[in-house]
């Protein structure tokens, strides 16, 4: 039987599958194993199995192209229809390729991609798992519940915004309305007494991350210590309290500086007041009053 050219192809060609797959368990076992990180684990391992069908596929292509010229033919045109219409699923299998040797993100990572925000669950060929954030009844920056599922060619149709990739934190503002008339340097002092203490640990943990980033980057120089700012509008004095906190920590942060700022401001009422919406009623409608039929009523 192996006297025959095809059979004895498919012989070699199966014995050879047999033996790369056998050096492709030994090499998981041996040395993927030891890798301890374990994204770069799961990264690595999946490379490898799309490397070894990938393999497979360019050895049969070669090894069957004499034998089988009519049925390769068929099989092209056959592939280019099932391209063409499996373009989305195509385009996010080589999205995947990009996410993970590109390093989009990677599972744990908090990003915004397919107008959807939450945690990196789960990465595979075709779909990014999301734990979502935020979503449509959470307004802070915690889980609502719910897992997503977005294609990976959707970082080829929107941005894909990373909260976390090379540098987690972010810089969160708070919004404080002070009324006019206020001691305006005691206003400062208390939103800097508040807020100094709350950021430090994230400003002095962030520092040698910036330099990092400055190095891979073409990147400025930033404000890293808490800052606050003022605007004068029509009804209050704004101030704007601008600092850094980790990306995980951002509603409880605010939080804290809101119950720092609100106590030291009620300890000082007699110098600082928090403004509230005031309004001035320009104009009022023209009130006609029928006094004489009233008047008549009561006669009767």
């Amino acid at each position: 039987m192996l006297n025959h050219p095809l059979a004895l192809k498919i012989a070699i060609f199966v014995a050879c599958s047999v033996l790369l797959i056998i050096f492709v368990k030994i090499l998981r076992s041996r040395f993927i194993k030891g890798i301890k990180e374990v994204n770069q684990r799961r990264r690595v391992r999946r490379m490898v199995n799309v490397a070894t069908f990938g393999l497979i596929a360019v050895a049969a292509a070669f090894t069957f192209s004499n034998s089988l010229t009519g049925l390769a033919v068929s099989l092209g045109v056959v592939g280019a229809a099932v391209a063409f219409a499996l373009q989305q699923v195509l385009a996010s299998g080589v999205a995947w390729l990009q996410i993970m040797i590109g390093g989009v993100y990677r599972n744990g990572d908090r990003v915004k991609m397919g107008g959807v925000i939450g945690d990196v669950i789960q990465i595979n060929v075709f779909l990014t798992t999301l734990m979502e954030v935020r979503g449509d009844w959470v307004n802070g920056d915690q889980y609502t519940g719910r897992v997503v599922r977005v294609p990976n060619a959707a970082i080829y149709q929107q941005p894909v915004y990373n909260y976390s990739a090379d540098f987690q934190y972010v810089w969160d503002e708070l919004l404080v309305p002070i009324k006019y008339g206020s001691d305006r340097a005691l206003a400062v002092k208390i939103m800097t007494d508040a807020v100094t203490p709350l950021a430090h640990d994230a400003t002095e943990a962030m520092r040698k991350d910036w330099a990092l980033l400055k190095e891979e980057y073409v990147i400025e120089d930033a404000i890293l210590e808490p800052t606050v700012f003022l605007v004068a509008n029509d009804n209050w004095l704004e101030y704007s309290i601008r600092y850094l906190v980790h990306y995980k920590k951002r509603r409880s942060m605010k939080s804290d500086l809101c119950e720092s700022i609100v106590a030291s401001i009620e300890a000082s009422a007699e110098k600082v007041g928090i403004a509230s919406g005031t309004y001035d009623i320009v104009g009022l409608p023209t009130l006609m009053v029928d006094l004489i039929r009233k008047n008549k009523v009561k006669a009767e």
